[in-house]
């Protein structure tokens, strides 16, 4: 099991050419460790990560307290406060902490710490912890920690492109981002920012409106132009900035709450509320107020809500907008019905699957130290089914056909009124 400290030889036969070598016996757990656990094992397959996972538990250490520094490194300070202790502290805190250094080493590098704080402030995201695990933060923060990374750079004529930088910001948090992107233009710098935000639209010194809708109603361009152009056009962008917000004159009423007590999870100081019932509520304030705190508490009180978020849908690569919704049953019915045979031929996970690929669509060739390389595969070309599979068809197309489809197509195709309400419901 942990390998023997005398010098054990092994005898390893290839199963290609037979050839014997003698290698060195480390012991099982040895060698699990440094494969496995002393390295990074999300770049494995998933299939492997899952069987690692299962043999494997974690728990704090009991030596370190789950900082990961030994004793001689947090006997260093500065202030009083040890690294681990500065590095959980805020930015904002942090900032003031650095303030107080006034040894002329100390202070000059504290400046350069001090600079990087300041564009967090600058961007929304001060009340970030600098030990905060990057895999916690939201699709935001973590866009906004990019930036902070590029800002710094005093390089001119450097191209940017922000893919919706304000999505889910509070407006006073969207109009620090909006600033910034106008620093970086004034700094000789190229801007290209997608965005909804009409707030940000107006900042914008030109204009390009793509549509009219979605999917295989968009595609053209509506507009080309200055902010002024634009809010004379009948386009959908153009309404929403000359209509503005509509208010709700008349909320209705309501008698019963869910009661929230003395919540003082992450940020929240002893916080006591009552969410009515039967009405849309909105919990807003500025990035990092204790909003998803607030609903995470929600969550414990109330386990029986359903959480929606922007975390990926299914449990596997696999999964489809159909196949979430419980649509695809549905249509695999359809199929099975109208060409008399088993359902299974209409799942790529299932008789139907492209046996080269095993349904996947394509095929991984595991490199060893390097990335695996994935490639289309050439028996399906990437479809998923056999082609005995795609032989069956509803209406004149295949399985693999009909799920290409968009929605609003597919409503118009599937002439089954059941199918029809599904996709109409779901979507």
């Amino acid at each position: 099991m942990y390998g023997s400290d005398a010098d054990i030889k092994v005898e390893i036969r290839s199963n290609n050419t037979g050839r014997v070598n003698r290698v060195a016996y480390e012991g099982v757990v040895p060698r699990f460790n440094r494969l496995y656990l002393n390295r990074d094992i999300s770049k494995l397959k998933k299939s492997l990560q899952d069987e690692i996972s299962a043999l494997i538990s974690e728990q704090v250490c009991d030596e370190c307290g789950g900082i990961g520094l030994n004793k001689n490194a947090l006997a260093s300070r500065i202030n009083g406060l040890n690294i681990a202790e500065l590095s959980r502290l805020n930015a904002n805190e942090l900032l003031r902490e650095l303030g107080r250094i006034d040894d002329p080493v100390g202070s000059a590098l504290s400046r350069q710490i001090c600079e990087k704080l300041e564009r967090m402030i600058a961007v929304g995201i001060g009340y970030l912890s600098l030990d905060r695990r990057s895999d916690t933060l939201s699709g935001g923060e973590a866009q906004r920690v990019k930036m902070v990374r590029n800002l710094g750079s005093s390089l001119s004529n450097i191209t940017y492109i922000f893919d919706e930088p304000t999505a889910g910001l509070h407006p006073h948090d969207a109009s620090k981002i909006g600033q910034i992107l106008l620093n970086l233009r004034d700094n000789h710098n190229n801007i290209l920012v997608i965005e909804h935000n009409t707030q940000m639209i107006k900042l914008a010194d030109h204009i390009v409106e793509l549509g009219e809708f979605g999917g295989s109603g968009g595609g053209r361009i509506i507009y080309e132009g200055d902010l002024a152009g634009l809010q004379k056009r009948d386009s959908k962008t153009a309404k929403a900035l000359n209509e503005g917000v509509q208010i709700n004159q008349n909320p209705l009423k309501f008698s019963e709450v869910f009661a929230i007590k003395n919540a003082t999870r992450n940020n929240l100081k002893n916080v006591s509320v009552d969410i009515p019932k039967g009405v849309l509520v909105a919990i807003s304030g500025v990035a990092g107020s204790g909003k998803s705190s607030l609903m995470d508490e929600f969550m414990a009180h109330y386990p029986q809500a359903i959480k929606i978020d922007q975390k990926a849908i299914g449990a596997q690569n696999r999964s489809t907008p159909a196949t979430y919704t419980g649509v695809m049953d549905e249509i695999r019915k359809l199929f099975a019905k109208a060409n008399g045979v088993d359902a299974g031929w209409f799942s790529p996970n299932s008789k139907g699957a492209c046996k080269a690929c095993k349904g996947s669509g394509v095929i991984s060739y595991d490199m060893a130290f390097a990335e695996p390389v994935v490639l289309t595969c050439e028996e399906c070309g990437g479809k998923r089914y056999s082609d005995e599979a795609l032989k069956f068809c509803y209406s004149g197309l295949n399985i693999e056909q009909a799920v290409s489809q968009s929605i609003d197509e597919a409503v118009e195709f599937f002439n089954d009124k059941k199918i029809a309400r599904a996709i109409q419901r779901s979507f």
